[in-house]
């Protein structure tokens, strides 16, 4: 891949060909730089539409380059994540329907700008794919509830707890990052998450995307193969155990059938590949919800 030139930027149909018959997140072989990561560079004067052109395309702000440099954590791409949130808001005269967004990405050392991040993302795809829909999507991150922890003791922790909980109560749906953490499995607090949101009937979608967390990422996979990553497997008879002679689950599912089945209780559910994806999904669900309630009536 080669670095872009202004000139490949003049304008966003331009761009948007491009992103069309070309892999959005490919990386220069050399510098390990992506399409954005070289578009940041130039400074053009149509700079916030372009870059929204990057975005609903599905391009990753998380991809390090070999500098170890990501996106997201650049001055001018925060610009532009604020820039969307104060210009963009749900239309008013549509049905709003609040969405969780639940993930590891709270532990990230750019977490602000990871939830900012998403929030765009769904201000943006309610421009771009839900004009014709009768409702709008509207992000909550759990930074969102408004207790402020002061000594990061178990008070604390707890009243973050409350928070959250708060906030998913008056949320419509979830949309969560399963990307393995800590070990083969989902972050225990997303897990959760998706559990107490399927309680309460509510929209579950889950995604996975390793991209904000590892440097090699890798695409979702059977859980047995990632507990191979963290652990010794052995087969005996039509079984899988590991080391501590714990039997590894199967099912063809890509993480704890608990949290896998609740995206889906009848069919293997299908799980987005990043935040973007899951938006995609989100609508799918929300559209069959809307039919189902003008059949009734």
């Amino acid at each position: 891949m080669s670095i872009m030139k202004t000139s490949e930027f003049d304008s966003v149909d331009s761009l948007k060909k491009y992103l069309q018959d070309n892999d959005v997140n490919a990386q220069d072989e050399k510098t390990g730089d992506t399409k954005l990561h070289n578009f940041l560079e130039l400074g053009l004067s149509n700079e916030r539409e372009l870059l929204t052109t990057f975005v609903i395309h599905g391009a990753s702000p998380y991809i390090k380059n070999k500098k170890g440099k990501r996106v997201i954590e650049s001055e001018k791409f925060q610009n532009y994540l604020e820039d969307v949130l104060n210009t963009h808001q749900p239309d008013a005269n549509k049905k709003r329907y609040n969405v969780y967004l639940a993930g590891p990405e709270v532990f990230l050392k750019f977490n602000g700008h990871a939830g900012s991040f998403i929030k765009a993302q769904i201000l943006l795809f309610n421009k771009y794919f839900l004009q014709k829909e009768s409702y709008n999507f509207f992000g909550i991150f759990p930074f969102d509830s408004l207790y402020r922890p002061k000594n990061m003791d178990y008070r604390d922790g707890s009243e973050i707890f409350k928070g959250d909980v708060d906030i998913m109560n008056r949320s419509s749906a979830v949309i969560a990052n399963m990307a393995k953490f800590r070990g083969p499995g989902m972050d225990g607090g997303t897990a959760f998450e998706m559990g107490f949101m399927y309680a309460q009937n509510k929209v579950v979608v889950g995604y996975y995307d390793e991209r904000p967390y590892f440097d090699n990422p890798q695409s979702n996979r059977l859980y047995s193969k990632k507990v191979r990553e963290h652990h010794k497997v052995y087969k005996k008879g039509d079984f899988k155990f590991d080391e501590n002679d714990l039997y590894v689950e199967g099912f063809n599912m890509p993480d704890n059938l608990m949290m896998v089945a609740s995206i889906d209780k009848q069919n293997p559910p299908v799980i987005g590949e990043s935040s973007w994806e899951a938006l995609f999904l989100l609508k799918e669900k929300f559209n069959r919800m809307e039919e189902s309630l003008q059949t009734k009536k």
